[in-house]
């Protein structure tokens, strides 16, 4: 924790994002946040590749660049494992690039680890 907190910063002029969510520029928004999220390309230690993972899939996937969310998200190298949210990101990218099997076959094995979470059951029904 103590390694995140000693590189992350509140910017410190908060208006100029704020503007652009108001106006809702998701070209410049993106552009913003992909500056603001270069912490990410920092040497970080390997046993923080889950949470590297999870931030630059994120930013991916919200870009719309699925395929490179998919790469990001089934990431395992240095012993890095795929865990909750991932994999429901991961299932969400691979059925967006069309490969709705596979992506059913995740988000089952999702279903069997956490049965309580509802949303999944919804998804796959749907």
């Amino acid at each position: 924790m103590s390694l995140i907190a000693s590189n992350s910063a509140i910017p410190e002029n908060l208006g100029y994002l704020q503007r652009l969510i108001a106006k809702d520029d998701k070209d410049k928004l993106l552009d913003y946040l992909s500056k603001q999220t270069e912490p990410l390309a920092r040497d970080w230690p390997t046993t923080m590749n889950m949470v590297l993972n999870k931030y630059a899939g994120d930013i991916a996937f919200c870009s719309g660049d699925y395929e490179q969310a998919e790469a990001i998200y089934s990431d395992t190298s240095d012993g890095a494992l795929i865990l909750g949210e991932n994999l429901l990101r991961l299932a969400e990218s691979v059925d967006r690039v069309g490969r709705r099997d596979e992506a059913m076959i995740l988000w089952r094995d999702r279903m069997t680890a956490r049965p309580w979470q509802v949303n999944t059951w919804f998804k796959v029904y749907d």
